[in-house]
């Protein structure tokens, strides 16, 4: 019995794997521990808001380097998942550098393992607001997403004998469970 619990414990401390992600001494996330990919991806986007401000990178100084990026738990497994919202990256909608006329990039990486993660949400949308757990100090549970699409996007729901324009959109409520997005039109 005491090897069986000792293995079941083991395998426990095995499957959750991660670290806490890394922080300064204000307690905040270290950009330097963030994945090459994002970071590589966030200085992309910064590089052409920057040019497009022509101001030198100064607005893109005064936003830091965590600028639109946010750690959450997407499902409660203590994990340290990485959220990118390009509009808060380059401080505002920046059309032609990391947005369209009507919508930012917003990404999100699940951590995998220690030190490991992998991109499971890239969508363009128009808005979108994170709901987190603040009941418990120090939670950081992605509870849903609110997002808002384009009307004529099949999430939508759109009615197949209408047109849709660039300028009308649907809102959704997203959760992610099971390893899978869930999106649900709100009415």
């Amino acid at each position: 019995m005491k090897k069986i619990l000792l293995a079941t414990v083991a395998a426990c401390m095995i499957s959750s794997g991660a670290e806490a992600f890394p922080t300064d001494q204000r307690g905040l996330p270290m950009y330097s521990a963030l994945p090459q990919e994002v970071r590589d991806s966030v200085e992309k986007a910064r590089n052409a808001c920057s040019e497009m401000r022509g101001d030198g990178g100064q607005y893109q100084r005064q936003l830091g380097d965590l600028a639109g990026i946010q750690i959450v738990d997407l499902n409660g497994d203590k994990s340290d998942d990485i959220v990118v919202d390009y509009w808060e990256v380059c401080g505002g909608p920046m059309t032609g550098a990391v947005c369209s006329n009507r919508a930012c990039g917003f990404e999100i990486y699940k951590q995998t393992g220690n030190g490991k993660w992998r991109k499971i949400f890239d969508e363009s949308l128009y808005g979108r607001y994170l709901v987190i757990d603040g009941v418990e100090r120090g939670s950081n549970r992605l509870q849903l997403l609110i997002a808002t699409l384009g009307a004529g996007d099949s999430r939508c729901q759109p009615d197949p004998k209408k047109s849709y324009d660039s300028g009308q959109s649907c809102n959704l409520f997203v959760t992610y469970k099971n390893g899978k997005w869930n999106w649900q039109k709100i009415k």
